[in-house]
């Protein structure tokens, strides 16, 4: 009856499809040390394919490659219907100022945040530019400072 938090350890790793139709589209799937628990749409069978942008159309991990050899953190799946890989996070900040514009913002931060009025008011420093209409939620820190930072919310 619903899913909850667990002390099991979990592994999200990502299936890339080599079908035709769905070329390079990926799955999650949760690794874990209990397999019992794993919900069906995060199992390895899961069939769950949404699109994923890849540096270019054909730069996407395939079976033909042997999932980009050893080293790649990818593994050809059992059925051969395509990759089973790992993935990893990668933060970095969007803007170290105020951005120049919205097009400039929404090129390069594309990822999307929980609205920081949902949290609490006294964790964030808002700054806005009237110029562009760009508002910046600025995580205070330890300090009681304010910086951009990759905690801060467009």
């Amino acid at each position: 009856t619903g899913y909850h938090w667990t002390d099991v350890s979990c592994e999200v790793l990502i299936k890339v499809t080599d079908d035709d139709n769905l070329p390079g589209w990926i799955a999650i799937v949760h690794n874990t040390t209990s397999k019992a628990r794993v919900a069906e749409h995060v199992d390895e069978t899961s069939e769950n394919f949404f699109p994923a942008i890849w540096d270019s159309p054909t730069s996407y991990p395939r079976k033909e490659d042997m999932c980009g050899g050893s080293g790649s953190g990818c593994e050809v799946l059992e059925d051969g219907s395509g990759c089973l890989c790992a993935t990893s996070v990668s933060e970095s900040v969007g803007f170290d100022v105020m951005p120049p514009s919205v097009e400039d913002s929404l090129r390069k931060l594309f990822i999307a945040a929980v609205d920081p009025a949902t949290l609490a008011p006294q964790n964030y420093e808002t700054e806005a530019d009237p110029a562009t209409g760009i508002v910046a939620h600025k995580k205070i820190g330890g300090n009681g400072g304010a910086a951009f930072d990759t905690d801060t919310v467009f």
